[in-house]
């Protein structure tokens, strides 16, 4: 509920679209402020596999969001990063 207040649609459906290992990893440490210590005992697995999942879900972010950056201004037509 609490994302759903915080986020354009747009940024709702990339979360939504992410799947579930990523999603959750990335709403905990990103939104939530949770620590890998933390995360990897929520999960039972290794901190590595944390900052795995955190890697491969903001990447699969980035790919979704890239047009929505562009209109918001964040990066340009031309950027290939996020700034």
């Amino acid at each position: 509920e609490l994302l759903h207040n915080l986020f354009d649609d747009e940024v709702k459906i990339a979360l939504d679209r992410l799947p579930e290992k990523y999603r959750s990893a990335v709403i905990m440490f990103d939104i939530q402020g949770h620590t890998y210590q933390e995360m990897a005992e929520t999960f039972n697995c290794a901190v590595g596999t944390i900052k795995s999942r955190l890697f491969r879900g903001r990447n699969i972010l980035k790919r979704l969001l890239r047009k929505y950056a562009v209109r918001k201004g964040i990066i340009s037509a031309k950027s290939r990063r996020i700034h």
